[in-house]
């Protein structure tokens, strides 16, 4: 997994083609997420990380979900995935499954093999 657009980011150093990369998954750093709601440049760098992601067929989790605003505009750029204090928070690994049955339940989406 790669962090863009934080201090720690490290997809300034590829030396591979992007399609190679050993990734799944790239997660979005919190302060470019914090700021889609009141800032278009940051909604446009975020919007084309997904873009992004899409066409290399990568993962794309933006951190640090707040507030419904950051949420909201995450939705209207078509974001399927998310992490943040709005959505859940933080749970003991073992209580993830149930989280998730729980909200597929309240949602009335059938599961698999059901």
């Amino acid at each position: 997994m790669a962090v863009c657009g934080g201090n720690a980011t490290a997809c300034g150093r590829v030396s591979r083609s992007p399609h190679q990369l050993p990734i799944d998954a790239v997660k979005i750093d919190r302060s470019l997420v914090q700021a889609v709601a009141s800032d278009r440049l940051a909604r446009e760098i975020v919007q084309t990380m997904l873009r992004l992601g899409r066409a290399l067929t990568k993962l794309v989790i933006p951190e640090g979900i707040a507030t419904p605003e950051v949420a909201q505009h995450l939705s209207s750029i078509e974001c399927d995935w998310g992490q943040g204090l709005h959505l859940a928070a933080p749970l003991p690994a073992e209580m993830v499954v149930a989280f998730f049955e729980e909200r597929v339940a309240a949602q009335g989406v059938p599961r698999g093999g059901d």
